[in-house]
């Protein structure tokens, strides 16, 4: 399963943690993939929500992947954001 967090939540977070992402310019979203089965993690940072950030996350795991031996068929599933290839439905093809 992959899935992004948008981690500058105001309403979630204290008023000096918020403000100190923006003061210290750090990323502003975390994309995790997790192994439903082993609960293996994977976490990665950006500053924005794009389609080309999710597809990055989603060809890192699975470069990733295959660089440590797995060599059985990947199945990613996504909640079909935007930065997943959701709406347009241009994009989702074949990914």
């Amino acid at each position: 399963q992959i899935d992004s967090k948008h981690i500058a939540d105001q309403s979630a977070l204290p008023s000096d943690a918020y403000a100190a992402i923006f003061r210290n310019k750090l990323p502003k979203y975390q994309f995790t993939a997790i192994d439903v089965k082993s609960r293996l993690r994977f976490i990665a940072f950006a500053n924005e929500l794009t389609f080309k950030n999710g597809l990055s996350f989603l060809l890192l795991v699975a470069f990733w992947l295959r660089a440590l031996g797995v060599n059985q068929h990947l199945f990613f599933q996504t909640d079909n954001g935007e930065e997943f290839g959701g709406l347009p439905t241009s994009r989702k093809k074949s990914i």
